[in-house]
């Protein structure tokens, strides 16, 4: 009952915030706003088809679990190793190019994961990586770009990821009905067929709909990396965005895993636990965030709101280790994804304000890489660990991020507002 309860309670809450906060967004990034906005919605959902059934498949495939995990880690290696860099180079030849490659790689993975051979996953999950380094740097980048050629662009970023970040959480629920009824009527190959099909769609739209914009198109390409590197090393800032922004992303993903299990071991053997309610509440929950995140930044920093979301959001997943009671898990779940919620525009708009736009793509990449090592860290050692502990983890990760985010805000605040060519 606990769940449902939870569930109207929140359905009013998002109620009240669609009905009684609208935040006045201006119109001078329309256009723009809406085909970014309708290509990330593609690719997003794309992804989102896929989640809920690739475990499933695998097992249909015959896998045993050891190689089921390799394959997921191998996907986590694979930004690391590849996606970082081929991410990068949308700096040189373009944004708009890396989000096309996006949709082709991953749409060429969905057809990988048809095919009942270890090797063929195998590459579906390296391209996967390597797509994935590219949905969560070069879209960013891309719509970044439009904005600096506007007045107040920090502010439009963050009403812009905001959007995203609602929109998001409508998807996500879209996109989960509609892969559990191709799942339940054509098998567990449908979701991805579906995936594929969505890609497609996604391609097209960003091919007739983006213009080009660069970072820098004259560097030579080992200079894309060497650039990027020494921006990172010259700006002490660029580390404290970025490590607080794998922590905490980290701790995102480590919740993704364990959410399900924890529950479920707490309900007890043989009880039923409504995922599927709770997921749309997790959902509902980030539509709240990004609203009140509309409202924190008209008071205060991005910077002083990130500090708020990682002090919070640590102390909400602290519960868990000690407190095994389900409303009160329920509670701390909940509060999490308000957290995320508030983070994804608060971290963007962050991102758009320090680091330079001539090699935007390439930190950004660069700065994901200790997230992936985290992510790669816990799914190796998630067998040795109780859920309880696992969540200890994330609490002094997500502490670790609100003190760096601290030093942030220590270090001054001048940006790099400009879309002029490095010097």
């Amino acid at each position: 009952m606990s769940f449902y309860f939870a569930f109207l309670i929140l359905f009013v809450m998002v109620s009240f915030f669609l009905f009684f906060s609208r935040p006045h967004f201006g119109d001078q990034m329309g256009d723009k706003r809406k085909k970014f906005l309708i290509a990330y919605f593609l690719a997003a959902g794309a992804d989102w088809l896929q989640g809920p059934y690739i475990y499933a498949l695998y097992e249909t495939y015959g896998l045993p679990k050891s190689d089921i995990a390799l394959l997921f880690i191998s996907s986590y290696m694979s930004s690391i190793i590849f996606g970082t860099f081929i991410a990068s180079l949308a700096d040189k030849y373009g944004r708009k190019r890396l989000c096309v490659l996006y949709g082709l790689l991953y749409a060429c993975a969905c057809l990988a994961t048809l095919i009942n051979s270890f090797d063929a996953l195998l590459l579906g999950r390296v391209l996967t990586g390597i797509s994935t380094s590219i949905l969560h740097t070069t879209f960013e980048a891309w719509m970044v770009h439009e904005h600096l050629k506007q007045p107040n662009h920090y502010e439009s970023v963050g009403q812009t990821i905001s959007l995203a970040v609602f929109g998001n959480a409508i998807v996500a629920i879209l996109a989960g009905s509609l892969s559990s009824y191709a799942a339940q009527s054509y098998g567990f190959t449908a979701p991805f067929i579906t995936s594929f099909l969505a890609l497609l769609c996604c391609v097209y739209f960003v091919t007739v709909s983006f213009n080009e914009n660069y970072g820098d198109s004259e560097v030579k390409v080992q200079n894309i990396f060497i650039n990027a590197l020494s921006e990172i090393k010259k700006d002490q800032r660029l580390p404290l965005i970025g490590l607080p922004q794998s922590l905490f992303e980290a701790a995102m993903y480590t919740f993704v895993f364990m959410w399900t299990p924890l529950l479920q071991e707490n309900a007890g053997e043989g009880q039923d636990v409504p995922f599927t309610l709770i997921f749309m509440c997790f959902m509902f929950c980030q539509v709240i965030g990004s609203f009140l995140y509309l409202h924190l930044v008209r008071r205060t920093t991005a910077e002083n709101i990130a500090r708020w979301v990682y002090i919070i959001s640590s102390f909400s997943l602290f519960i868990p280790f000690f407190f095994q009671n389900t409303p009160l898990l329920l509670l701390s779940f909940f509060t999490f994804e308000i957290c995320c919620g508030v983070y994804f525009p608060c971290i963007a708009t962050i991102k758009s304000k320090y680091i330079p736009e001539h090699t935007r793509v390439a930190v950004m990449s660069f700065l994901r890489i200790p997230q992936n090592v985290l992510i790669v860290f816990i799914l190796m050692k998630v067998t040795s660990f109780e859920n309880s502990t696992i969540f200890l983890i994330c609490f002094i990760w997500l502490g670790l991020a609100a003190l760096l985010q601290n030093q942030l805000e220590k270090g001054g605040h001048h940006y790099h507002s400009t879309l002029s060519s490095p010097t």
